[in-house]
């Protein structure tokens, strides 16, 4: 056999192996998939049914029968409670949760359940705080999808409202107040809300690049050490905006081009500094804050900062990015605690597929 024949046998050979390995990782990916619907499909149920029920105990106060002001700040008032559990199934977007898992599943089951969402976020406080709610409580994924599937013009008016006069977003908001990195999920936030306003007509804010500068620095401020800690998950917010700017922004090549630097450079960092390998998750925090645990791994939030670095590979094509991200998922999709509202919402927050 001529050296030739041999090289391309070889040749031949070595792709035909790395055919065989990438359709073995599409096929574990696939299936890593299929488990992970299944737990939320399950935890969904239980989470829908819970917040329901408190509707129903609502419904008084949501229709207007009895006045809903007192749920907000009276704890002796009898739909207190199921209005602050309602509320707090909501945190971190209940609705935008429902529907990514409506389009996953193509199970319609969770639509109804998901406009039930959108709609209480809606009208039990969105508009009775006129918009003017935290900066942490600004989500306006659900209210877009809920007006692009039902034309309610109700869910369009909350995004705008939300957009205008939620805490950072309005435009007498200091410059200051969103300098410093502890503001970075705010500044994620409202950056996310004025893109979203943008889908519904409204026009191009000025702060929006101010903010997005600001989402910048802040990225240079957790790898520097300049920020006081650092949390991988707040970095995968902040990645979030800034890549949803990236996509949806019509915004100079060159900007692109640095946002995608500064996430390179910055997703690097966290996996060199704070992925556990034994535990398959990120320290919450890089130093002890207020908890003595804030440095254990926490692989509740791996869904929420996988997507990250999913993105920097489709943006990139950086071989390495694939798979961190691949590994991120995997690992919380099998043991990410999801009992609580609160953390199912986040494995959907930012959907991986």
């Amino acid at each position: 056999m001529t050296c030739g024949c041999r090289n391309k046998i070889i040749t031949l050979l070595l792709a035909l192996a790395a055919f065989c390995m990438l359709s073995l990782q599409a096929q574990s990916q696939e299936l890593e998939r299929a488990q992970f619907l299944q737990r939320m499909h399950f935890a969904a149920k239980k989470h829908v049914a819970s917040f329901e029920q408190n509707l129903v105990l609502l419904e008084p106060f949501l229709t207007g029968k009895v006045s809903l002001n007192p749920c907000l700040n009276d704890p002796a008032h009898a739909c207190y409670k199921p209005y602050n559990e309602a509320l707090a199934a909501t945190y971190y977007d209940l609705a935008h949760s429902l529907y990514v898992l409506a389009d996953l599943t193509k199970k319609n089951d969770w639509l109804e359940a998901a406009h039930k969402a959108a709609i209480f976020y809606r009208d039990g406080y969105v508009f009775p705080n006129e918009g003017k709610i935290p900066g942490y409580w600004i989500f306006t994924e659900g209210l877009l999808k809920h007006f692009e599937l039902t034309k309610d013009p109700k869910s369009k008016e909350a995004l705008l409202l939300l957009a205008q006069n939620a805490a950072f977003a309005r435009d007498t908001t200091d410059v200051a107040e969103t300098v410093s990195s502890e503001q970075s999920r705010e500044v994620a936030y409202v950056i996310l809300a004025y893109l979203r306003a943008e889908q519904l007509g409204a026009t191009r804010r000025d702060r929006l690049e101010l903010l997005v500068e600001q989402a910048l620095q802040h990225l240079k401020d957790w790898r520097t050490g300049k920020a006081e800690y650092v949390r991988p998950f707040m970095v995968a917010l902040t990645a979030r905006a800034l890549a949803a700017y990236h996509d949806q922004a019509k915004i100079d090549p060159k900007m692109q081009k640095q946002i995608r630097i500064e996430l390179i450079l910055t997703l690097d960092m966290l996996w060199e500094s704070l992925w556990v390998p034994t535990a398959n998750a990120f320290r919450y925090t890089n130093r002890v804050m207020d908890d003595p645990e804030d440095m254990k791994p926490t692989a509740d939030l791996n869904l929420l900062i996988a997507p990250a670095y999913k993105w920097l590979f489709k943006s990139t094509q950086l071989p390495r990015f694939l798979d961190r991200a691949q590994k991120i998922f995997n690992a919380g999709a099998k043991t990410a605690f999801i009992d609580n509202p609160k953390q199912f919402n986040q494995q959907l927050f930012w959907p991986y597929f």
